[in-house]
């Protein structure tokens, strides 16, 4: 607990700094200042939690002095000193700005009591501040990471990037999402504590990185992502490069590694916010292999990307897990994204789009093949048998036996 001293009497000032064992006692005594203008200084320079001071000094009283440390540090706690001739005005004193007053010549013990009352209350104040510090980051990672899974409907999005301190109407926001490419040097051993470690480090040298440059942050670790919602002011594609080029040299040389990094369209206000988290990972996977680190969202790739999903299709439709969850695990892209991508390139859903593939191929292996209905059913991803004649009967307007009956006697004629 740091205390700065402030008297002009040089005997009483000497005796206080000297004869009390003060880091014995738990305190850092940091300065003794002989009148109130040294000791403001002292305090900016030292940043004390206590100021013992005395209330009359030349150039500025105790009172005075108080006042005005407190601009600059509101949570530093002050006990006067007082003689009997002032002790009415130590009353005053306390009701205006101190936390207790102590006699001139009481007892090393009688001081060191009313420093331990309120250094406690000190300690008591510092964690509700890191309580309530930790409380509200704790509650916009939630609130971001909620956004960023898509849980909110549109209106109440708006509402939350409020709740965030986000203003739609004056900033730009973009997501960014930062993979790490794995260990620097070969043999690092990945630990999960020491994996802990790291990714507090990321996030502490992003933020100090990023409040550098006067751009407010807003991060959570999501899927297997770190992640940006960065606040800026009409800020080019080009700035934002250059910007995160720099950002990956710092961690390149504090951390050994080089992320990847995906960034997002600018968010449009109405739009639903996950998107733009899925738009960023996007970017990242379908990067391809020129090198770079960092990767814009480009609508027109998302073409390719539809060509990924239906080669996954067609190379694991007979798995009966095969879903719009699983393959959007397998991606890394919210099935939300997947499902909208999906309808807006093919004019189809996803769920749709599967079972008539599996269809089909149910009907290729009726036509060619002389298995059984079960496992015919088995072969295109549906162990239920029953629950396959009843897809393919609302799909072909015909059971699998009457199919294939119905295509041997085509055959035939």
């Amino acid at each position: 607990m740091k205390l700065l001293i402030a008297d002009d009497d040089d005997i009483l000032r000497s005796q206080l700094a000297q004869k009390i064992p003060w880091a014995d006692s738990g305190y850092e005594l940091v300065g003794a200042a002989s009148n109130g203008k040294e000791a403001y200084e002292m305090a900016m320079r030292y940043k004390p939690q206590i100021l013992l001071t005395d209330i009359k000094m030349p150039y500025m009283n105790g009172i005075e002095l108080v006042r005005k440390v407190r601009e600059i540090l509101p949570n530093c706690r002050a006990i006067f000193l007082t003689g009997y001739d002032d002790f009415a005005f130590a009353k005053e004193a306390i009701r205006l700005c101190a936390d207790d007053y102590i006699l001139k010549g009481e007892a090393e013990e009688v001081i060191l009591q009313a420093l331990n009352t309120v250094s406690e209350n000190v300690r008591q104040d510092t964690n509700q501040i890191h309580l309530n510090e930790l409380g509200e980051y704790l509650f916009k990672q939630d609130l971001l990471s909620q956004l960023l899974q898509g849980c909110y409907q549109r209106l109440e999005v708006e509402k939350n990037m409020r709740l965030l301190g986000l203003d739609v109407s004056r900033y730009q926001y973009r997501i960014a999402v930062l993979k790490m490419n794995g260990a620097a040097e070969k043999n690092m051993e990945r630990k999960p504590s020491r994996e802990i470690r790291y990714e507090q480090e990321l996030i502490d040298t992003v933020k100090e990185f990023l409040d550098k440059n006067l751009i407010t942050v807003y991060s959570t670790k999501h899927q297997q992502y770190f992640v940006l919602l960065i606040e800026m002011v009409n800020a080019s594609d080009e700035e934002i490069r250059k910007l995160f080029e720099q950002l990956n040299d710092v961690l390149i040389e504090k951390l050994g590694r080089r992320p990847m990094v995906g960034i997002s369209r600018i968010y449009e206000q109405g739009k639903e916010f996950s998107q733009y988290f899925d738009d960023a990972v996007f970017a990242i996977e379908n990067a391809g292999m020129e090198g770079k680190s960092i990767h814009f969202f480009q609508e027109l790739s998302q073409s390719r990307y539809i060509h990924l999903i239906r080669e996954y299709i067609m190379e694991h439709y007979a798995d009966s897990e095969l879903s719009l969850l699983s393959l959007s695990e397998e991606l890394f892209i919210s099935p939300a994204y997947i499902s909208s991508l999906f309808k807006r390139y093919t004019n189809d859903n996803f769920k749709g789009y599967l079972i008539r593939f599996r269809i089909k191929k149910a009907c290729h292996l009726l036509e060619t093949t002389d298995y059984c209905t079960y496992e015919v059913a088995a072969l295109v991803g549906y162990p239920n048998a029953q629950y396959f004649s009843v897809m393919f009967k609302k799909y072909m307007n015909q059971t699998p036996t009457e199919y294939r009956a119905s295509f041997q006697n085509g055959s035939e004629s």
